[in-house]
């Protein structure tokens, strides 16, 4: 739906439609393996390289976080964020690419992930 050529659905509801006709409702769910694959590890990055970001930058600073008014407490978390997201980009792309390659491929049916299709194939 997002940037396919002619476009897949006009609305949700119509794209909900075609793709459970087409598939079943696990058609719905098709990407939903490889979309952990590349949320899991681009959460984690943002969680662990935010929090340890803004205490380096307090510690650079020279002061508590607690003698620094709001706005300057909001620039750090900004910095900090945006920095958390430079490295949540380079964890996370690969496996967006993959997504897009995989959700890519309508027309392939669907496997479930602990069939032994699938297992033989390499899609856990």
């Amino acid at each position: 739906m997002q940037t396919t050529l002619p476009p897949f659905a006009g609305t949700l509801r119509e794209g909900w439609g075609k793709v459970v006709s087409k598939e079943g409702y696990g058609g719905l769910y098709k990407g939903l393996y490889p979309l952990w694959g590349r949320q899991i590890p681009y959460t984690m990055v943002k969680f662990a390289t935010f929090e340890t970001t803004v205490n380096y930058i307090y510690a650079t600073m020279g002061k508590p976080k607690e003698t620094y008014n709001s706005l300057q407490q909001t620039g750090v978390s900004f910095l900090g964020g945006y920095i958390a997201g430079i490295g949540c980009a380079v964890i996370s792309h690969p496996a967006d690419v993959m997504v897009s390659k995989l959700n890519a491929d309508r027309q392939r049916e669907f496997f479930h992930p602990w069939t032994v299709e699938t297992l033989g194939k390499g899609w856990c």
